[in-house]
């Protein structure tokens, strides 16, 4: 397997790294992934949100410890946060059912809204997700995706001198398959009465 006298050879340790630093870009894009399609989904929610007059308290991608957090400068002062384990994330609302609720955001709570309005937001994740899903594989298919088509040949019509057997044979053969000009007949049985 490479390793001379018990020892690993050079091209063993080169054969390690490659396979090491596949295995840590597989990883890599699996976190990408996941984490583009939680901004996606945690967006949805928090755009249905503000449209339908919710007060968002927190926006969170990831969970864990911040690695970065700010404010926004909406008079709603929502925090937007960005956390270490982006394979999460979530959208905070206000609730009176945590602590009262101030004289200029009464309404705004979440259990306070319409009924409708909840659902609106509660399914706008994964709706965004979907959409999200539609525009990428637009993008993908107007790029085009590279492979082989599965072309065999042209089917061309039955040559003169084929025809005039055919039609001697045709009460017990069938005609089965051309391809690349060549006829293939297939025999059929007469059926019995």
């Amino acid at each position: 397997m490479g390793a001379v006298g018990g020892r690993r050879t050079l091209r063993d340790a080169r054969n390690g790294r490659t396979m090491m630093g596949a295995v840590f870009t597989s990883v890599l894009a699996f976190v990408v992934a996941i984490g583009v399609l939680v901004a996606v989904h945690e967006f949805g929610h928090y755009w249905v949100a503000r449209r339908l007059g919710f007060k968002v308290l927190r926006f969170s991608i990831g969970f864990g410890r911040p690695l970065a957090k700010w404010t926004g400068r909406s008079p709603d002062r929502t925090e937007y946060v960005l956390a270490a384990i982006p394979l999460g994330g979530y959208v905070k609302m206000l609730d009176s059912r945590e602590g009262p609720v101030g004289p200029g955001d009464e309404g705004r709570a979440f259990q306070d809204r319409p009924p409708l309005a909840r659902i609106a937001v509660l399914l706008a994740g994964p709706g965004f997700n979907f959409l999200f899903a539609l525009a990428a594989f637009w993008l993908v298919f107007m790029q085009g995706v590279p492979g082989l088509k599965p072309v065999i040949g042209e089917v061309r019509c039955l040559p003169e001198h084929l025809e005039a057997l055919w039609a001697r044979l045709a009460p017990t053969w069938a005609w089965g398959l051309v391809t690349l000009g060549a006829a293939v007949f297939v025999e059929r049985r007469r059926m019995r009465s």
